[in-house]
């Protein structure tokens, strides 16, 4: 054999013994088992934690069953003013049913004081009455929610602090926050209540100053039998106060007298007799001057002796006064109504012109 022939041989044995290391290694590969710790790993092996109950831990459910306790008594109250709300539209309802039934039999002219209608006016007295008497339990009840919601602010004052203290565990943080949360949304909510009750209470009051001055109307429609239609004057026009009977009467010297009065009015014992044509006259010169005021002149005779002359000046300023309670029954503001006298040789015996400033 040559020498060619004994490498080539030498060859074939390396690679042979290479195949079968190489098969050797698979099969080893193949066998081994790969052994996770953790599925070897028992429970029974986990030390075990215990629950930590810390002073923080303890404040915080306190100050839960506080909240839980607040948000009772803001759902009571919420359902209270949703009653009082409901109630408040149900005496209304009754209330403007009423009040139209005697402006119905008003329009088209009845007896004076029928006992019908008078009878209607009381109920409709009463009816308001009840409306005004839940508007004050509404102010109550503000005040009641008023002090909840500065318990909810303390509340929340003391959640703050809480995080601030020592000796708490991560728990305890989370369950402070999520309370945080709660009572912030709490006092959002209890924020826009009183927003509303506080917004409800306004508007009635307005409400009842209107339908006490439209209650004095229609009292002096069913006195007459006839109605003077929506009456004088505008919400925005009335006084603040109620007293009705503060008139004006000096002498105004800024008086604008020197132009044709709007009425002049001779009542000759028929004292009803001109409320329609008065009503008529200054409900024009409302239209033209929303804001205007009306100087009421109580005009007598000059002639005969100073007795005379004395008696028929207090006729006249009598007879002025029932035109100024004429014209605030209709709705006049008594703020815009002034009296003055004046003696006349042209004059037979009394009269009162109205004029418009």
């Amino acid at each position: 054999m040559s020498v060619l022939d004994d490498a080539f041989a030498n060859t074939n044995e390396e690679d042979s013994d290479i195949t079968i290391i190489d098969e050797i290694t698979e099969n080893e590969d193949s066998s081994v088992e790969f052994v996770n710790d953790e599925n070897s790993m028992s429970d029974d092996s986990l030390p075990e934690v215990a629950a930590i109950q810390t002073y923080v831990g303890d404040r915080i459910s306190e100050m839960r069953n506080e909240f839980s306790n607040l948000e009772e008594e803001i759902k009571q109250n919420t359902n209270l003013f949703n009653l009082l709300k409901a109630n408040g539209i149900s005496s209304a309802e009754v209330y403007h049913s009423t009040v139209a039934a005697i402006s119905a039999r008003l329009q088209i002219g009845t007896t004076p004081g029928n006992p019908i209608l008078l009878n209607q006016y009381e109920r409709a007295l009463t009816e308001l009455a009840a409306v005004g008497s839940q508007g004050q339990e509404m102010v109550e009840l503000g005040n009641q929610i008023s002090l909840l919601s500065a318990r909810i602010s303390y509340l929340k004052d003391q959640t703050m602090s809480a995080k601030r203290l020592r000796g708490a565990v991560d728990e305890d943080h989370r369950n402070l926050s999520m309370l945080q949360d709660d009572i912030k949304r709490r006092g959002v909510s209890l924020t826009r209540l009183l927003e509303n009750l506080n917004e409800t209470i306004r508007r009635r009051d307005i409400y009842l100053a209107a339908e006490r001055r439209r209650l004095t109307q229609l009292a002096s429609a069913i006195s007459i039998g006839e109605s003077y239609g929506n009456g004088l004057g505008t919400l925005n026009s009335l006084p603040a106060s109620n007293d009705e009977n503060v008139i004006n009467q000096d002498k105004r010297s800024d008086a604008n007298l020197s132009g044709n009065p709007i009425a002049v009015i001779r009542m000759q014992g028929e004292e009803n007799k001109f409320n329609q044509g008065l009503f008529g006259a200054v409900s024009a010169a409302l239209e033209r001057s929303p804001n205007a005021s009306f100087t009421l002149v109580a005009v007598s005779s000059s002639s005969g002796n100073s007795s005379e002359k004395a008696a028929r000046a207090a006729n006249a300023r009598e007879e002025a006064g029932k035109i100024i309670s004429s014209l605030i029954s209709m709705g006049l503001p008594a703020d815009r109504l002034s009296v003055t006298d004046l003696a006349l040789a042209n004059v037979e015996d009394t009269e009162v012109r109205v004029y418009t400033d």
